[in-house]
């Protein structure tokens, strides 16, 4: 009968890495409540009990000597959702492709710019990432000429995960040098997030900026992101070092834009806008 269980195990977990949840379970548990800016907002009077609940149920999941790695990961995610921050992250680095992904990262995310019309210049920032920060100097040196002749610029910073200030603030002060002069529409959706939300917003409460699209990610109340490796499992685990109290009203509800455009449509978004534009 004992040999039978085991097969069964075994079984269970063929082709699957196990490893010791609780160790890091409690290992990002302690992070966050020492280190979360924003715990002591999430965590107050009215939910500590279920805060308290919530852990007592997670380590009774993870109890076990060895799970596999997708179901702590999972077990993980659990306790990250009740902390109100999209930043917060939990991955297997192995399984993600990590490696890869950095590598091409830069090749897959260049700023474009490219003329609609005579009249029309389109411009593209799919991230403000710091690793980009040579091909985005460079960029907006390139544009700024070119966006003097022209009458109307159409922004599309649509699934930009965000990035740095350092990377958007050329770009701010070129549309807004501008704005008074010429037509500027800037276009964003769900996938604007993070430091592209800053941007979103700063760009709407501009009255002479039109924003079109759908309301962005709402993760920027929290920023300046610190990874960490897990001390069993081997996941990164991704939390934020500071708050912007200002930016909580738009957690979880993001920046909404002037004009809401159809998500069904959103592949001819750019034509709405630039026919918007030309009215």
């Amino acid at each position: 009968l004992l040999i039978i269980i085991i097969m069964i195990s075994n079984f269970k977990m063929f082709g699957q890495e196990v490893c010791n949840c609780n160790a890091d379970l409690n290992f990002v548990i302690e992070k966050i409540e020492k280190e979360h800016p924003g715990f002591s907002i999430n965590i107050n009077e009215q939910n500590i009990k279920s805060y308290n609940v919530l852990k007592d149920s997670l380590f009774n999941e993870a109890k076990t000597e060895s799970i596999s790695k997708d179901l702590c990961q999972k077990i993980i995610k659990k306790y990250l959702e009740f902390i109100k921050d999209k930043h917060l992250q939990i991955y297997d680095p192995i399984k993600i492709g990590e490696q890869d992904y950095e590598k091409n990262f830069v090749a897959k995310n260049l700023p474009k710019y490219q003329d609609l019309d005579s009249s029309t210049g389109y411009i593209k920032i799919p991230s403000f990432n710091y690793k980009l920060w040579k091909e985005l100097d460079n960029f907006y040196d390139s544009i700024t000429p070119i966006i003097k002749t022209k009458q109307k610029i159409i922004l599309d910073i649509r699934n930009n995960g965000g990035g740095g200030e350092r990377m958007y603030n050329q770009l701010l002060k070129i549309l807004k040098s501008k704005a008074k002069k010429i037509k500027i529409a800037v276009v964003y959706n769900k996938k604007c997030a993070s430091a592209c939300e800053e941007v979103a917003l700063i760009l709407t409460e501009n009255k002479n900026i039109k924003t079109f699209g759908e309301n962005t990610n709402g993760q920027f109340a929290y920023g300046f992101v610190k990874g960490y490796k897990t001390p069993n499992c081997g996941f990164t685990f991704v939390i934020t070092t500071k708050k912007y109290s200002e930016r909580l009203k738009y957690e979880y509800i993001g920046v909404e834009p002037e004009i809401i455009l159809d998500k069904e449509k959103e592949d001819d978004w750019i034509k709405i806008v630039q026919q918007k534009l030309n009215e």
